[in-house]
């Protein structure tokens, strides 16, 4: 399973991808597996996503608009840093995003702060049905016995 999100990676001092479901696979699993259905799957889903991304510094960025191209930036921004171009990138809707943010974040000189949890946020719901439809329960395994023993 992959669902890459970007981060600025501080040993590294780059913008880089991470797959967030690397670490997640038990916990998908057994959530899958407790859940009555898909919807109680999301909302267990978006407390821990948000346990874990929402508001970190770790994982915050600003996404800056200059004319009609889009840039990450590390936050806060520090002279010097680099900027990432995310314009042309098809992974993610970056010019919709920033829109949608603009609507309801404050804009200052840098951009706009945000984090990974918002953008699982704004594909939410791929998210939920990318993660349901691709993990499987995690299930008791059945005893084995060895030839010639019954149960």
């Amino acid at each position: 399973m992959e669902w890459n999100v970007y981060y600025y990676n501080i040993n590294r001092r780059i913008i880089m991808q991470e797959n967030i479901l690397v670490c997640q696979k038990d916990f998908l699993k057994k959530l899958r597996k407790k859940a009555k259905d898909e919807s109680e799957f999301a909302e267990e889903l978006r407390l821990e996503m948000l346990y874990y991304y929402w508001g970190k510094c770790e994982w915050e960025l600003m996404i800056r608009k200059d004319g009609e191209r889009y840039f990450l930036t590390p936050f806060p921004p520090h002279e010097g840093d680099q900027w990432l171009d995310v314009t042309e990138d098809a992974s993610f809707p970056w010019a919709e995003f920033y829109a949608r943010a603009a609507e309801r974040l404050c804009i200052d000189e840098d951009g706009i702060k945000f984090d990974v949890y918002m953008q699982l946020q704004y594909r939410w719901d791929d998210f939920v049905q990318y993660c349901w439809a691709n993990t499987k329960p995690s299930g008791s395994r059945k005893k084995r016995t060895s030839p010639g023993k019954s149960l």
